[in-house]
């Protein structure tokens, strides 16, 4: 941005993003390069900008000059200066030198001034390095003098600033001592000193005080109000040290430390006194004034002998609008007189006539005071940065504050901005101008006096919080001044900086919530110890220049509080026709429940006001359809009562029951310890409302009425859908969400029935085309789902809400809403547990899954590892019933299943390596078969892999009917080490018609179009019935949770699922012969999120698994000979140094049983010829030896025999080199399509190596023109595997 500078122009580009953009910096260069004028190019790097800042000084400041690849070159010519200003704790260790190398200047602190001019005598600004203007100000100067005096005892009832000017060292010991910083900042003191000033020149124009008769009055407010208004002004809340040379960030100081607050509003006094802007009344707030002592609200004595007693008096008979200023208790005062006091201060009193109170607001002392606060900020041009927890009435005070100073106009005067973590500097640079604009036609309508307030909520989200630093404390944008008459003024609101207990933490991460990558690993931190995720607030640290300015906003007392639920309950007196009783009960348990909720902070939930509107606008939707509803809920009740003789319990009062429901939507659904909440809020009702079962009848209500939501929706005969609790509250919550336009976080393990939830409620909410009565009066949804994955950014999200109000756009908004979906953990489906013949089996399986789950969570604890992941979950326990249901529905005799059939299905659900779960269900079900067995009577992997593929083949002959009576078979994972499972599907497996989809880590296949292209391919396996096979493309696997839930959408007889990448989402039919096998590396897919692992059928499938017998002798002998080969007893004396695995490169588990099965089919070699193989096999895993296990072996004089075998075959590949091993391969006979990795001793080959490797293969290729040519390439040349 351009300014003048006396001689010439100055240019400014600030840098704020984490990396610097070269590009962007050079483009902004590049159009001042023609500049002829003595120019002065100031670059300031802010502390966010943590990389390529070294890069950056090299290239301008040795180089002289940026450039790019397309050519664009900028270079300093000899009339460019170039600044780079930098904040001190950036000049990091790593880049100090090439700071040393140039000219540079420390712009110094106040205390750092006085010490450069602790020998001299009434020394120079000039010598000082200090502000001469700032010095030389009315607002220090006028502080000063009054200072000075109040310091030496002096009178000053006639004392007026004169334009005096005093030595300008003493003005800054004197504002430093009696801000009440040990170590403040010029910004600090200059602060300190323009409220100060503001106020002090208030009072000398003040009639009231300088009429002559009210002696020491004038000295009573500057000593003990003014000056300590000032220094509540000015002393910061935050923990910063004010011994700390910059803002408190010393070394010893993390970033959550700087960020606590330590001056909490609540705890500290304000002794408020404003001058009206009458110019002849005065304000009091926060003091009061008895018997010549000062005190606070609190009683409190704040200091002694303030006044004499015959001011005192004299005072005392002056009255202000009926009231005494020296002791008035302003939450006493009516709301007419609140409203008079707040409009003198802000000199709007003349316009009370025009201005539209918002009677909903309750004006309390404590309010009134912040809010007088914010509006003397205004005045004295002191940046307005607030912090405090959400709900506490940040944004509606302000909302408050615009309103009065509005003077009763029409016109718009305030703009907030919601900040989040996807805002950039271009949208905070694009909300300023528009705010530049209102404010301009603002002041041009009603004069400079009339303020337009930008609001910027919730800034320390976005990384870009320095772009928001610049705006508010130095008053420009993107290097470009804001008009400072502008009446423009900015509130920067804050999230408080608060961590996660411990236990809390864990329970986050044991969720699965989204914790894919280790606390450790992240890069996402606050601190260098402190993951992001474990804040209650995600924000980022505050810019240096905003910690002095933050305040604390402070909380809602109780009292107040229970105000604001008062006046909310009020509102709804006349719709719901509530009595006074009625109010005051609904009052009581609306305040219990808020109390409950901030007392237990172990929940991880937090209160405001906001939840008050909400429960009464959930009230009233219950209220107008309660005889529907209660009526429904009243029959299903009754059917739980075998006679008219049983006896019942009282009725409950309507109101109450009503009450019930909607603590259910607002409280009790958000809790995972409901018990003990249902206890406390069962005490607030009594008398009237009582309830004959206490906290019984609380949950009996709330289940019974999501029975009846469940029961209303008319589901698919053909989904074999199980109404359980988890589903019943999920359609619950979700359908009165949606009716009511309330944010809902469906949040659930696997299984828990959320997808499922999620496709039953938008099938039964079709407005007036709905099947159900009930849903005809409830709004149409039309749904728009966004899949976040790895690749989702703020802009999709936020272009699919855009999308949503489109939808809505021209449509009545009480018929119709547009839903948005975030898949951000995976759907859940639901499923049929009940099957004839299958209730015996229910609760020994349900125990057994419950043992399971127990130890899982145990290993896991034990092991302190937060990915050690639930490898069994509800969709395994669901697919096993799923599975013992279609194969006793689909017998076509009556016997009953066997075990031989319990095992199979719990092997297929419950398959690992070892049988533990196999004999964890055995041991529950040895009271109900006969012969319990674990045997898996050679029933191996390879056989269960079989029978899902079989099974779905099976499915697509089935008949309409008989498929209405099946369940599709879940999808495979195939674990297995080094892809051997891949090498088994056309051997074993028989799949004619398949497509195998592989992933890399190659730089353009990790790229987001490459991922769609993936997509679709998948697509048009699922239309046309190919089997895909999936490996290594974990970049995509979020997309799929919709088809892996095999719950489908039907439209013209044809089954559909959603297929898409964030808000790109498509509808896909699924043919009945398509099938899904991924497969995945072990260690690969026990890294799986929860949902992804718990949606499949898992098994590990390697070669070994099939080996026929023959082979598998073999494989054992070939074991041992590997052993002896790798163990030289002469070195290793406890034989445990040397393995195997270090004897041959890239050994593995399964190698040996891949060995044999190669050698076994190629070169007619017959596995009945077993030494043949056996020896060929020898030879092949030779090669893959160490040379350092051939010398080791060398030396072993008792495997010399066996030695000189090995060695002999070892050498035969030729070792002399390189080019020489790799020209054999590629021509030798045994190898038509080598694949072979090298193990080198070189890092990464150079350049020249590759060049020589390279010309050795030319020389040997010369020889025969007929072969083809071989060269080496650097694998970083490949940029994809494609």
């Amino acid at each position: 941005m351009k300014g003048a500078t006396r001689n010439g122009l100055r240019i400014v580009h600030r840098l704020f993003d984490r990396v610097v953009d070269f590009e962007k910096l050079l483009d902004f260069l590049w159009l001042h390069k023609d500049v002829t004028n003595p120019t002065l190019i100031h670059l300031d790097v802010s502390p966010n900008v943590v990389d390529n800042v070294e890069e950056l000084l090299f290239k301008l400041c040795v180089l002289g000059g940026l450039s790019d690849e397309r050519g664009k070159m900028f270079l300093l010519k000899s009339n460019f200066c170039l600044l780079v200003e930098l904040l001190r704790p950036q000049v990091c260790s790593a880049w100090k030198s090439i700071c040393d190398l140039f000219p540079s200047t420390a712009c110094l602190s106040p205390n750092e001034c006085l010490r450069n001019a602790a020998n001299e005598d009434n020394v120079s600004l000039e010598f000082m390095e200090a502000d001469v203007n700032l010095i030389n100000s009315a607002a220090f100067q006028r502080s000063y003098h009054y200072l000075e005096a109040v310091h030496n005892n002096r009178n000053i009832t006639n004392y007026k600033y004169n334009h005096e000017r005093q030595n300008d060292r003493a003005v800054i010991e004197t504002l430093k001592r009696d801000s009440g910083l040990s170590n403040p900042t010029w910004a600090q003191l200059s602060y300190f000193a323009q409220f100060l000033n503001e106020q002090l020149e208030a009072c000398e124009n003040n009639v009231f005080v300088n009429c002559g008769d009210f002696t020491g009055l004038k000295n009573f407010l500057v000593k003990h109000c003014l000056i300590k208004m000032a220094q509540d002004f000015a002393l910061p809340s935050l923990s910063i040290a004010d011994n700390s040379p910059l803002f408190g960030l010393d070394e010893s100081n993390t970033n959550y430390q700087v960020h606590q607050i330590r001056r909490r509003w609540e705890n500290h006094p304000h002794p408020y006194v404003f001058f009206n802007a009458d110019q002849t009344t005065l304000t009091f707030l926060g003091v009061r004034v008895e018997n010549s002592h000062l005190k606070d609200c609190k009683d409190n004595v704040l200091a002694r002998n303030v006044m004499s007693a015959d001011l005192e008096q004299q005072i005392r008979r002056q009255e202000f609008n009926e009231s005494n200023i020296l002791d008035e208790n302003f939450d006493e005062l009516s709301v007419e007189q609140k409203q008079m006091k707040l409009c003198r201060v802000l000199g709007v009193d003349q316009f009370m006539e025009e201005i539209k109170f918002d009677s909903t607001y309750e004006l309390t002392q404590d309010n009134v005071m912040k809010l007088l606060a914010i509006y003397m900020r205004f005045r004295c041009n002191i940046p307005v940065v607030i912090m405090g927890e959400t709900g506490c009435g940040k944004t509606r005070l302000i909302e408050f504050l615009c309103q009065l100073m509005s003077r009763g106009q029409t016109t718009e005067n305030k703009k907030f901005v919601k900040v989040h973590g996807g805002l950039t500097m271009a949208d905070i640079t694009r909300n300023i101008e528009e705010a530049e604009k209102l404010a301009a036609e603002n002041t041009e309508k009603y004069g400079d006096v009339f303020y337009t307030v930008l609001f910027f909520d919730e800034a320390n989200t976005t990384e870009a919080i320095y772009g928001i630093k610049e705006v508010i404390c130095d008053f420009s944008v993107s290097g470009r001044k804001i008009d400072p008459n502008s009446g423009l003024k900015v509130i920067v609101a804050c999230n408080p900086y608060r961590k996660h207990d411990e236990n809390m933490i864990k329970n986050l991460e044991s969720q699965g919530l989204g914790y894919h990558v280790k606390s450790s690993e992240t890069k996402d931190k606050l601190d260098s110890d402190i993951p992001m995720r474990h804040l209650v607030y995600r924000v980022n640290p505050l810019p240096p220049s905003l910690l002095p300015l933050v305040w604390d906003f402070g909380q809602l007392t109780s009292e107040v509080e229970n105000k604001y639920i008062r006046q909310i309950v009020e509102k709804k007196r006349i719709d719901l026709r509530l009595s006074d009783k009625d109010v005051d009960f609904i009052v009581d348990v609306l305040s219990i429940s808020q109390k409950f909720l901030r007392t237990n902070r172990d929940q991880c939930l937090f209160v405001s006001l906001r939840d008050i509107e909400r429960a009464m606008t959930v009230l009233a939707f219950f209220y107008f359809r309660s005889e529907q509803l209660l009526g429904s809920m009243d029959v299903l009740d009754g059917k739980n009562y075998s006679s008219d003789d049983e006896e019942r319990p009282e009725p409950v009062k309507e109101i109450a029951r009503l009450v019930i429901l909607t603590l259910g939507v607002c409280y009790h659904s958000s809790l995972e310890n409901r018990g003990n909440y249902r206890g406390a809020i069962g005490e607030a009702f009594k008398g009237d409302y009582a309830l004959p079962n206490g906290a019984k009848t609380i949950e009996r209500e709330l289940e019974l009425c999501m029975e009846v939501f469940l029961d209303k929706i008319v589901l698919d005969a053909k989904a074999n859908i199980a109404k359980n609790l988890a589903l019943s509250e999920n359609v619950f919550m979700m359908i009165i969400c949606i009716e009511l336009r309330i944010p809902l976080f469906l949040v659930g393990k696997p299984g828990s029935s959320k997808s499922l939830a999620k496709t039953i409620v938008l099938d039964a909410m079709q407005g007036e085309a709905s099947k159900n009565e009930f849903f005809r009066e409830l709004k149409q949804v039309q749904m728009l789902s966004f899949q976040c994955s790895p690749h989702t950014h703020a802009d999709g999200i936020i272009s699919t809400f855009k999308q949503a109000a489109l939808f809505q756009k021209g449509k009545a908004l009480s018929q119709f809403v547009s839903v948005v979906l975030l898949d951000e953990i995976g759907l859940a489906e639901g499923t049929d547990n009940e099957g004839k013949g299958l209730e015996r089996l229910i609760s020994p399986l349900a125990q057994a899954y419950e043992e399971i789950y127990k130890k899982q969570m145990k290993e896991k604890k034990k092991q302190m590892n937060e990915f050690n992941t639930e490898y069994f979950g509800l969709r395994d326990f669901y697919g096993l019933l799923k599975m013992l249901y279609r194969r006793n529905a689909l017998k076509k005799s009556n016997r009953e299943l066997k075990w031989s059939d319990v095992r199979a299905a719990i092997r297929r659900n419950f398959g690992e390596k070892t049988n533990s779960s196999l004999e964890i269900f055995a041991k529950h079900l040895r009271g109900v078969f006969e012969n319990v067995s674990t045997m898996t009577d050679q029933l191996d992997t390879l056989e269960l892999v079989k029978q899902n593929i079989q099974e779905a083949e099976a499915r697509s002959q089935m008949s309409e009917e008989e498929r209405s009576m099946d369940s599709e078979s879940r999808y495979l994972l195939l674990m297995t080490e080094n892809f051997s499972a891949l090498q088994l599907l056309p051997q074993v497996l028989n799949l004619n018609d398949y497509e195998i989809i592989f992933g890399s880590s190659f730089p353009q296949d990790q790229e987001y179009i490459q991922v769609c292209k993936n997509i679709n391919r998948i697509k048009i396996c699922m239309e046309t019935g190919r089997t895909v096979v999936l490996l290594n493309l974990g970049s995509l696997y979020e997309s799929l949770y919709d088809a892996l839930n095999q719950y489908y959408s039907y439209y013209g007889g044809k089954r559909y699922v959603d297929l898409g990448l964030g808000s790109n989402r498509v509808k896909c039919s699924v043919s009945e012969n398509f099938r899904l096998i991924m497969i995945e590396e072990e260690k690969v897919a026990m890294q799986f999120p929860i949902p992804l692992l718990n949606r499949l059928e898992k098994h590990f499938l390697v070669m070994k698994s099939i080996l026929p017998p023959e082979l598998v002798k073999l494989e054992t002998k070939l074991s041992e000979l590997l052993q002896d080969f790798s163990q030289v007893r002469r070195l290793d004396k406890d034989g445990a140094r040397f393995r195997v695995r270090d004897a041959f490169v890239g050994y593995q588990q399964d190698t040996i049983a891949c060995v044999l099965v190669q050698c076994s089919v190629s070169n007619d070699q017959n596995t009945a010829d077993g030494e043949s193989v056996l020896s060929w096999a020898e030879f092949k895993l030779v090669q893959t030896c160490s040379i350092e296990a051939i010398l080791r072996a060398d030396l072993d004089k008792e495997s010399e025999g066996s030695f000189n075998k090995y060695k002999d075959a070892y050498l035969q590949e030729g070792r002399k080199n390189l080019a020489e091993f790799l020209w054999l391969q590629c021509y030798s006979k045994r190898s038509k399509s080598p694949l072979i990795e090298v193990s080198t001793f070189r890092r990464i080959p150079s350049s020249k190596n590759i060049k020589d490797c390279n010309l050795e293969l030319m020389k040997k290729e010369s020889f025969d023109s007929s072969q083809e040519r071989h060269f080496v390439v650097n694998l970083n040349v490949f940029k994809t595997e494609i």
